[in-house]
């Protein structure tokens, strides 16, 4: 028998396989931090509802406006150094130095913080979110999709140098 919690910190949902054995304590997958009491959450595991109300509703780059109260000065965490590079594709080379906590990436021409020249990307394609607690990847409903290590994501959370693909361009992250 299963059990799905919430973290209390970020939201995200928790699967706690064998309820009887489940330890006590748990980390969360999404922030890291402990839950460490469990409130039973029976919805489903994907399902995904934004409220209409006007200070959630989404922004131009498909983010929840206010989803990020941390990020409201627009500054990278202190001490943090985040670059991405373009390991593939046509921008193959080029390097950026992420300079605020929310950085989209889009095609050239789009409009995006960081623009490839990558016609494969859409105009608003992903953002990358830097937290003091780790740095989360985030597809902002791109039609070809983000992908890492083969496989389709719509939220992740990125390590030092992660390497994911947008389009027909491979991008590292990395961090010091």
């Amino acid at each position: 028998m299963h059990m799905q919690v919430r973290c209390p910190q970020c939201g995200s949902k928790i699967r706690l396989e064998d309820v009887q054995d489940a330890p006590q304590v748990v980390r969360c997958w999404m922030c890291r931090s402990t839950v460490d009491s469990f409130v039973h959450d029976p919805g489903p595991e994907t399902l995904r509802a934004l409220s209409s109300l006007p200070q959630e509703m989404s922004g131009p780059i498909g983010l929840l406006v206010n989803s990020f109260p941390e990020a409201a000065n627009g500054e990278l965490p202190a001490g943090k150094q985040v670059k991405l590079c373009v390991l593939e594709g046509a921008s193959q080379g080029t390097e950026f130095e992420l300079t605020k906590s929310i950085t989209t990436i889009g095609r050239l021409g789009g409009g995006a913080d960081l623009e490839i020249d990558d016609p494969e990307v859409s105009r608003s394609h992903c953002a990358i979110e830097v937290r003091p607690e780790g740095i989360l990847l985030h597809d902002l409903r791109s039609t070809n999709g983000t992908y890492l290590r083969g496989s389709r994501i719509s939220l992740f959370r990125l390590a030092s140098t992660s390497i994911f693909r947008i389009g027909n361009s491979h991008l590292q992250l990395t961090t010091t």
